[in-house]
């Protein structure tokens, strides 16, 4: 199941972790996802597939991937499906200026849309408000993440509100005001989330860390490496709190299009590999 997520992710840009630091997610992932989509619309796509292959060569036919690019409405939608996982249906749709606006998330009768708001000054995100359901309404979950900024524009406090009365008080520090070094989480006043971002000369994030509050030790998340373009070519993903962990190694074609997904273990031996077919 966390493979099948984290291929349909990654046509996007970076493979969540089951942990989630919002800095990421709500920020450095929805500009990758505007630029992705932009760039499929300026090429004309209209569809992406995905063909899973095995370390003999052979594919997969249980496995299916296809994204559906639609300019007209703005949408990119991504059907999926694969062996012992419920079949997931995702539909992001986007704005004038190519920012992701709705997310809508469909497996097995339960439904999880994200809609996000931006501010008509200065164009950076407002807010996030997500909703989950299922298909009897027998469970409903809600949650809003409102953000703060400083003066230079990068985010330095977020309410997340969990059904209207839960609420963890986030902060993004940074020694430079800028990108945030450090996501901390309050609960009443007690810190219980630590996660440090490391970035690149360029400005790109290489390295996330987090902070594990019954060891008092830092532990990490995620380690990124790029091409000479710019674009992710390696993603290493560690299983929380441990020294496992999952690579996950990419190519381009000339276009700046991803070509293939090859996935590794620690002990550097493939255990999956997808092809990436695009239509126009």
């Amino acid at each position: 199941m966390h493979k099948i997520q984290c291929l349909v992710i990654v046509l996007f840009f970076y493979c969540q972790s089951a942990q989630s630091q919002y800095y990421l997610l709500d920020h450095i992932n929805q500009r990758e996802s505007a630029a992705n989509y932009a760039r499929l619309v300026q090429q004309k796509i209209k569809m992406v597939r995905l063909t899973s292959i095995d370390r003999n060569g052979e594919t997969d036919p249980e496995f299916s991937i296809e994204q559906l690019v639609d300019a007209r409405a703005r949408m990119l939608q991504t059907t999926s499906k694969a062996p012992e996982s419920p079949s997931s249906i995702l539909t992001v749709y986007f704005d004038e200026a190519n920012r992701p606006v709705i997310n809508i998330d469909s497996v097995e009768g339960s439904k999880t849309t994200v809609q996000f708001y931006y501010s008509k000054i200065s164009g950076l995100l407002d807010s996030a408000v997500s909703v989950a359901t299922t298909s009897l309404q027998d469970y409903v979950y809600m949650e809003k993440r409102q953000y703060q900024y400083n003066a230079a524009g990068f985010p330095e406090q977020m309410f997340w509100i969990r059904n209207k009365l839960d609420t963890t008080i986030v902060l993004f520090d940074a020694e430079n005001g800028k990108w945030p070094e450090m996501e901390r989480w309050f609960k009443k006043d007690v810190r219980t989330e630590s996660y440090y971002y490391y970035y690149d000369e360029d400005n790109r994030l290489t390295d996330l860390v987090k902070w594990y509050r019954n060891v008092d030790k830092l532990l990490p998340v995620n380690v990124f490496a790029y091409n000479e373009d710019g674009s992710l070519l390696m993603q290493t993903n560690f299983l929380p709190g441990s020294n496992d962990y999952t690579i996950y190694q990419y190519t381009y074609n000339a276009n700046g299009l991803r070509n293939s997904e090859s996935v590794f273990n620690k002990a550097k031996q493939q255990i999956g590999r997808v092809v990436y077919t695009y239509s126009q």
